[in-house]
């Protein structure tokens, strides 16, 4: 049975609503909030802005029911762009990066894995891996395997490292026919600290746009600076924490902000960029891809193909073909199938993502 929660208002932030929990008694959304279906693909997580409001909402695994009142209205937002379609034959609309559908009245709202169709005025994303267009921003996965979005942490105040002032010395007595030249310090360029952590989920965040366009610089990131924090930058912050010797978690935390200030203050040599693939890689051996591969596999001569394939074409970097298909390799999988047009993009190596690499190769 649902458990039902009382409450005049509903403070809900970055704590996702889990399948079966029920809200009552006027939900009012006084900040960005989170629904996650787990039967939706590999999970989708919803996101509600802050303003919406309902008189309740029960959250199943493919389905949100509402039950709203007059004056109420509530949006929600697919990362993924997948399609939602009520009871009332009202559908979602596509607006890159996300899926949307604003409800007004009482409704049952269904999330289907497929991926919305782009408007054709809409313009075309930017950045990608080997030599193909992503679309923008850098891929709206589902949380792979399903992580639920971190607590916000409160920011310390941001300290900025003011320049020296410029000193003009007075000019020194006349003792030879030949003075001396008078020589003014330059000031200190300014450096703008990271002061916030930073995690999975954040949109549309300057702090989060500022990360990658660092990580950018750095090589671990090839993809414009969007602001949305998702599974291409968790994973581009993975490679720079074991680049430092960080425990490789993809949050941006304490240890992770304090060694980017280093290199930001120059107080630490800054990380060789990892290099970029040959936008022509050999063929792998000569041999095409036959099964299924999926995430949990260990030790897969099969898997160390497809990573080794995913590393020449670009998708996959800064780590070897081990054979295990984790986190890393299933992000991979997401981008390559993103920059071909494989729907859904769930990061698994299914018939028609095999059939692609195979055409790659030449089979």
């Amino acid at each position: 049975m649902a458990k039902k929660l009382s409450k005049a208002i509903f403070v809900l932030g970055l704590i996702g609503l889990v399948p079966g929990l029920v809200l009552a008694a006027d939900v009012n959304f006084t900040e960005t909030s989170y629904l996650y279906l787990s039967g939706v693909s590999s999970g989708e997580t919803l996101i509600v802005p802050a303003g919406s409001t309902a008189t309740s909402i029960e959250v199943g695994t493919t389905t949100v029911t509402l039950v709203m009142s007059a004056g109420e209205s509530i949006t929600l937002k697919s990362p993924s762009r997948f399609v939602m379609n009520t009871s009332g034959g009202a559908t979602s609309t596509c607006d890159p990066p996300w899926s949307n559908i604003t409800i007004t009245s009482s409704t049952i709202v269904t999330v289907t894995a497929v991926v919305c169709t782009v408007p054709t005025s809409g313009a075309s994303g930017g950045g990608g891996g080997g030599g193909a267009a992503l679309p923008s921003p850098s891929p709206s996965p589902s949380p792979s395997p399903s992580p639920s979005p971190s607590p916000v942490v409160s920011p310390s105040p941001s300290p900025v490292v003011s320049p020296s002032p410029e000193v003009s010395p007075s000019p020194s007595p006349v003792v030879s026919p030949s003075p001396s030249p008078v020589v003014s310090p330059s000031p200190s360029p300014s450096v703008q600290l990271f002061t916030k952590d930073l995690f999975y989920g954040l949109w549309n965040n300057s702090d989060v746009r500022r990360l990658q366009q660092f990580l950018i610089d750095r090589g671990y990131l090839k993809c414009t600076a969007t602001g949305n924090y998702y599974t291409a930058t968790v994973a581009a912050v993975k490679l720079y924490q074991t680049a430092k010797g960080i425990t490789p978690v993809g949050r941006f935390g304490p240890m992770t902000r304090a060694a980017a200030n280093a290199d930001l203050l120059g107080q630490a040599p800054a990380v060789s960029p990892v290099p970029l693939p040959s936008p022509s890689p050999t063929p792998l051996a000569g041999q095409a891809f036959t099964r299924n591969l999926y995430y949990g596999l260990t030790n897969d001569s099969d898997v160390r193909r497809l990573q080794q394939f995913l590393i020449d074409k670009g998708y996959l970097i800064g780590v070897t073909a081990t054979g295990n298909y984790y986190s890393l390799t299933v992000g991979a999988v997401k981008l390559y199938q993103a920059s071909k047009g494989i729907t859904p993009v769930n990061g698994r190596f299914g018939p028609k993502t095999r059939a692609v690499a195979n055409a790659d190769l030449g089979f």
